[in-house]
């Protein structure tokens, strides 16, 4: 299952712009210089993900969509536009060229009912929807979490869902899907 596929170099470039020059810098600016695949990185990210997926025996490989991202992050443009454009986009290609399956999954999975807040110099909280503590503070990010995960209800969750075909299987060990370009 991929979670999240993002580019904070790209986000920084969105952000604050790039530059090829450092002459071309005001005095308060930083030099972000310019990033390769500005509009391909999301398919160097599926093709990894692809990779690991073949590597680690998997048979499928699932992705969320734009609204769950915005449940999440919160509602912005490029989030629905990645995930419910760019990426089905790039998983029908591949899908057509390795005579894979690109369908629509039901999953069952926990909605967390709250969030996790790190306080300063004590550790992170495990809040509910009220912002009424729920833990005392724990030192490790991930344990609040999985104690977030376990106590959310469930929920059914349709994903995308892109099935690891024999043709695909044989592409990626033989190295004919380049990671950059196609």
């Amino acid at each position: 299952m991929v979670e999240e596929i993002q580019s904070p170099w790209h986000a920084d470039i969105r952000e604050h712009g790039s530059y090829t020059e450092e002459s071309e810098l005001e005095d308060d600016e930083e030099l972000i210089a310019d990033a390769p695949f500005g509009k391909e990185w999301h398919e160097l990210a599926i093709k990894t993900a692809i990779w690991l997926a073949v590597k680690n025996g998997h048979k499928h490989i699932g992705f969320t969509t734009g609204k769950q991202q915005c449940a999440r992050w919160g509602e912005l443009d490029g989030l629905m536009n990645l995930y419910d454009n760019d990426i089905p986009k790039t998983l029908k290609k591949i899908a057509s060229q390795y005579d894979c399956a690109n369908d629509w999954a039901t999953i069952s999975t926990r909605r967390p009912d709250g969030k996790i807040y790190y306080e300063r110099p004590h550790g992170w909280v495990v809040k509910d929807t009220n912002h009424n503590p729920l833990t005392p503070p724990l030192k490790n990010k991930d344990v609040a979490l999985f104690f977030l995960n376990q106590r959310g209800s469930m929920v059914k969750e349709p994903i995308r869902l892109l099935q690891i075909s024999p043709d695909l299987k044989r592409a990626m060990y033989a190295g004919n899907i380049p990671l950059f370009g196609w």
